[in-house]
């Protein structure tokens, strides 16, 4: 069965609709990463008994939080507990001490 993505366009209006559905499905995404992002740091926080800024930028200091986003189609689907263990290994070999 073919997706809605797959189907071929055979009208400029089926190509702004499916251009529409496409940024729906991006920002819908981009909304979910956030929130998840967001969720990580406060495990990450609570883990070490630090405020959430503070566990905020220890992780951007370190690059855990752009590893984060270049991997999250993986990261997102483990539990926090695991990517809270993950980060912070990954956050060791960058010199960080937590």
């Amino acid at each position: 069965m073919m997706s809605f993505s797959q189907k071929k366009c055979t009208s400029l209006t089926q190509y702004i609709s499916l251009g529409i559905v496409l940024l729906y499905k991006r920002r819908i995404m981009a909304s979910d990463k956030a929130q998840y992002v967001v969720a990580l740091i406060a495990e990450f926080a609570e883990h070490y008994g630090i405020t959430t800024a503070d566990a905020a930028k220890y992780l951007s200091q370190y690059k855990a939080l752009d590893l984060y986003d270049r991997q999250y189609g993986y990261l997102h689907t483990q539990s926090f507990a695991s990517n809270v263990r993950d980060l912070s290994a990954y956050c060791r070999r960058m010199g960080g001490t937590l």
